[in-house]
């Protein structure tokens, strides 16, 4: 739970806040990103623009908005006593619950550049009518958890896989 909300509401309304999300001007910026209040930083892709969106405790990454939907990077983060395999067992039991047709592709261990252990895992669901392609990546600091989500339509998805994934391979627990 995260200010009342719980994760499985943050998404959906994550979800809803990206469709038809259009961006008035495109950077090529690839700064490090540093949210103090989270703890967390990274590297977003470049040309994506941080957005403050409602509900929201952290900005948001936005991509270029194609079909209607902009392909987006969201961040959460809570408190989890367990290992981050559990927190991430978790987290895609809850959004097997809430996601329609929700299929695991892929999990895989990973590092990020600074050497710490993470999880990444793909699925493919349905949202609100449309078929989306979602990684997220689980990081953890002790009991504190971060869930980035990844989030692209279903055709064309995989081909922002890599771009997520070097993202992410940059998101450093403060």
């Amino acid at each position: 739970k995260q200010g009342g909300a719980t994760l499985d509401e943050l998404f959906l309304k994550s979800m809803q806040t990206f469709q038809a999300t259009s961006i008035s001007e495109s950077t090529a910026n690839l700064t490090r990103h540093y949210e103090q209040a989270g703890g967390f930083s990274f590297v977003a892709p470049s040309g994506w623009q941080g957005k403050d969106m409602p509900g929201m405790k952290f900005k948001a990454w936005v991509g270029q908005p194609e079909n209607d939907f902009a392909p987006n990077i969201v961040v959460v983060d809570e408190q989890f006593d367990g290992s981050l395999n559990d927190y991430a067992n978790e987290n895609i039991k809850s959004a097997k619950v809430v996601f329609q047709k929700m299929a695991v592709i892929k999990r895989e261990n990973f590092q990020t550049h600074e050497g710490k252990g993470a999880i990444f895992i793909v699925t493919q669901n349905r949202q609100q009518g449309m078929e989306l392609r979602q990684s997220f990546f689980f990081f953890g600091n002790g009991n504190q958890k971060y869930v980035v989500t990844c989030s692209a339509l279903k055709q064309g998805g995989a081909t922002l896989d890599e771009l997520f994934l070097k993202s992410m391979q940059t998101f450093r627990v403060q």
